[in-house]
């Protein structure tokens, strides 16, 4: 297993995730897998059929025969097999504006040396479901070269960086990419790290730069299990916060910093990320696993805010609305006091103060139609724990009809990513209960106003039987 190479703690940053693939099974249900000629699998699990990530199968080349033990498996990319591209996509929008540290381990030995892997960043609000070209593109990257095909890269893609055994990955230049500026500019090198940047179709993905060639041996093709000398290189990726000064992109490898490019403008709020590896005419197994994901600076929360209804909601009645916050269990934690606001619609007003355990409704007027509740965090609010829930009573209006009530969470520390910080909630209101004349009991109003009309008494449209005056 890789200790990470600096300890995100110490940095004060966040936790996005963390994925060993060293067990027959995986912890997210975000991951997408698939390939050509090869779908990538755990190596410590035999059962082709489960998802997300199958397990690899009995008497996979490297592999005893019942699969790597639980704890000390990895995701296998690629077997030893030639013209295979495999890919491993993790399909949920993570938060582009603390940074990003990533580390992995990564494997590629047993063959002939082609042609490496990569890791990448797509916009996060896109759908992530297939990567680049296979080939020397490292499932990144695409465009129009002779040598390497003519093929489409990754889809909204934002920057890959290429662990490039063959060398193929630093050997194109797309239309329209110049290399003003650049150290090292593309040109064939075998066992070379190299960054590319944003891309589309066949157009970009243009080269920030690379190592040239790496005195670190990416693949030791002599080996035959990932447990050989040398086999084991540990990765990190940093991408600066994008508000930072001049930021960039650094690669490090076994602990040093190897490779730092410029990076790419204009970041979307969101990204999400993959891997991939492939073989041509020359092959290599391609692996990785422990890898973890952080931030580089401590993320803030992104408040949800949901909610459900209670109670018999007859016009003229009362109803419960019901809301419960959470932070975002991909965001940071909460810590600056919380506000529900709540506009009541369509006639209906506030019949109590809304309670709940922590809730302070004091700036909240019974009989207005609007709500404000503040809660104080006591520390800090775990990301993915709810807090107390906040029940808010309505005096319902007099007239039929549906009511409306739209919520919504803020704090001065709030990431609002999205409208997931609001909440709408309907409820069709049921007609009252008839007044029977069993309920009228003395001169009353009610009693007043059937004898002048006739007995005749309308409640919400509905015709009760008629009340003879005694």
């Amino acid at each position: 297993m890789l200790a990470p190479m600096q300890s995100v703690q110490a940095l004060g940053s966040t936790s996005l995730l963390t994925e060993s693939f060293s067990d027959p099974t995986v912890s997210s249900p975000a991951w997408v897998v698939g390939g050509t000629a090869f779908t990538p699998c755990l190596t410590a699990s035999t059962d082709t059929t489960q998802t997300p990530i199958p397990g690899c199968a009995t008497g996979a080349v490297g592999l005893p025969p019942g699969g790597d033990a639980a704890g000390s498996g990895a995701l296998r990319l690629t077997d030893n097999s030639g013209d295979e591209a495999g890919f491993v996509l993790y399909n949920k929008p993570l938060p582009t504006q603390a940074g990003l540290v990533v580390n992995f381990g990564q494997y590629q030995y047993d063959g002939t040396g082609a042609d490496g892997i990569s890791f990448f960043l797509t916009n996060g609000a896109d759908e992530l479901t297939a990567p680049g070209a296979p080939g020397g593109y490292l499932g990144y990257a695409g465009g129009d070269h002779p040598a390497i095909g003519d093929a489409n890269g990754v889809a909204n893609g934002l920057f890959g960086v290429g662990l490039d055994a063959y060398g193929n990955y630093s050997n194109f230049n797309n239309l329209g990419c110049t290399n003003t500026g650049i150290p090292t500019i593309p040109s064939f090198n075998k066992n070379q790290i190299g960054v590319r940047g944003p891309g589309e179709g066949m157009t970009g993905y243009c080269w920030l730069g690379g190592t040239g060639v790496f005195s670190t041996p990416l693949n030791v093709d002599s080996a035959l299990r990932r447990t050989a000398a040398g086999v084991q290189v540990a990765v990190q990726i940093t991408m600066d916060p994008p508000s930072d000064v001049d930021p960039e992109i650094q690669v490090a490898i076994n602990g040093t910093d190897v490779l730092d490019v410029p990076e790419p403008t204009d970041l979307p709020p969101t990204f999400k990320f993959g891997f991939a590896a492939s073989t041509g005419g020359s092959n290599d197994i391609h692996e990785i696993n422990d890898l973890q994901v952080a931030t580089v600076n401590l993320l803030p929360p992104s408040w949800d805010l949901s909610g459900t209804t209670s109670g018999a909601f007859t016009v003229g009645g009362t109803g419960d609305f019901i809301f419960t916050a959470t932070p975002d269990p991909a965001w940071g934690s909460g810590v600056d006091p919380l506000t529900l606001t709540n506009t009541l619609e369509d006639g209906a007003t506030v019949a109590s103060l809304p309670t709940g355990a922590g809730w302070n409704c004091s700036a909240t007027v019974i009989g207005s139609s609007t709500v404000s509740c503040t809660y104080t965090i006591s520390g800090t609010q775990t990301p993915g724990v709810a807090l107390p829930s906040l029940t808010v009573a309505e005096q319902m209006p007099a007239l039929a009809g549906t009511v409306v009530n739209t919520a919504t969470v803020t704090s001065a520390d709030n990431y609002a990513l999205d409208t997931s910080n609001s909440v709408t909630l309907s409820r069709l209101l049921a007609p009252a209960i008839p007044v029977t004349g069993a309920a009228i009991a003395g001169p009353g109003l009610t009693g007043l106003l059937a004898i002048l009309f006739g007995g005749l008494l309308m409640v919400a449209g509905r015709r009760t039987r008629r009340v003879r005056p005694r």
